[in-house]
């Protein structure tokens, strides 16, 4: 059996994406259209800028979660780039619980904290390490592993999601 979940934003990721894109988006332009009209300066340098800015703005949005896919044996992170494979065999335990305490007060280790998501390592007091692919903040499924970080994920149907992840670990 295999189902695709999808993982769709709440309004916290929605604005801060589109606060984000205001920066890292629409600011790159005008960075760029100033080095190519304005005068003086070092117009390659605001070119180069601008352009740095746009493909930070697209790599993050490629490594963004967009659904998950569970099949037995097997979780896969669906994004707009390369899939995340992660296999269900070392799940000892799946818990659906609150997001919020999870990501409030979470430091982030190399992680995006809001714009299309929260991905990436994460450090907290209750979980220490942990991976996520999350697109929103009010519940949460965390897999528990016996070896390796717990993985936290944040499908629409979270209680379904776990009750299928149960069954695709055993697989």
């Amino acid at each position: 059996m295999q189902r695709v979940f999808r993982a769709s934003w709440d309004r916290w990721v929605w604005l801060i994406t589109v606060l984000f894109i205001a920066l890292m988006g629409v600011l790159p332009l005008g960075i760029i259209a100033y080095g190519l009209t304005g005068t003086g300066g070092n117009r390659s340098a605001s070119i180069g800028l601008g352009v740095l800015m746009l493909v930070i703005l697209a790599i993050i949005y490629l490594l963004a979660p967009q659904a998950y896919q569970v099949e037995a044996g097997a979780l896969t992170v669906q994004r707009a780039g390369t899939d995340v494979t992660i296999s269900l065999g070392n799940v000892t335990r799946v818990e659906v619980t609150a997001g919020w305490p999870i990501f409030r007060g979470a430091l982030r280790l190399g992680a995006s904290g809001g714009a299309f998501g929260f991905y990436g390592a994460f450090w907290n007091k209750t979980l220490k390490n942990f991976t996520a692919y999350a697109t929103r903040l009010d519940t949460v499924v965390i897999l528990y592993r016996a070896q390796g970080s717990p993985i936290v994920v944040t499908p629409d149907d979270a209680d379904a999601f776990a009750q299928l992840v149960e069954w695709a670990r055993r697989r």
